[in-house]
Formats: C-alpha cells, structure tokens, sequence
C-alpha cells in the first residue's frame, strides 16, 4: 500500500515539475539563426555570434577568438553536431 501512494506521489509530482518553459519570439528567432548558420555552414556568421573563450572538453584546447574559430572549425564541430 506504501507504494501505491509513493508511485502515485512520484507520477504526480513529475508531471507538475515537468512543465515546459516556453519560449518567447526572440529566444525562438534567436535559435532558428544559429540553426540557420550551421545549416548553411557559415563559418564567418557563427564565429561572430559566439562568446568567447568557449570552452572545450580535453583534448581539444579551448577556442580564444574568432580567428581561432574558422581556423579549427572542423576540428571543434563535427558533422554530427553540424548536422
């Protein structure tokens, strides 16, 4: 019987915890740009809107600037992620 109330406990709570956030019009814009930049594989356009340094896992160094991001582009994003 415990359980019964704990599992009816666990459903509940999460399905009040997991309301989405929404996203408003800018977020969504926002989004559908970087999409758009990947999608048409402009370095130059995604090298302007990342904040930098960005940091990335070892082994591969982290990226300083912009000039930094064209050069090791395919190094720091590879198709999987591109895609």
């Amino acid at each position: 019987m415990k359980y019964k109330f704990l599992f009816l406990f666990l459903i509940i709570s999460s399905l009040v915890f997991s309301q989405n956030e929404k996203l408003d019009k800018t977020k969504t814009d926002n989004i559908q740009k970087v999409i758009g930049l990947f999608q048409a594989k402009n370095i130059d356009g995604i090298s302007k809107i990342v904040n930098y340094p960005l940091s990335r896992e070892y082994p591969i160094p982290n990226v300083k600037n912009g000039a930094d991001l064209k050069k090791r582009f395919n190094q720091i994003f590879d198709e999987k992620i591109i895609d």
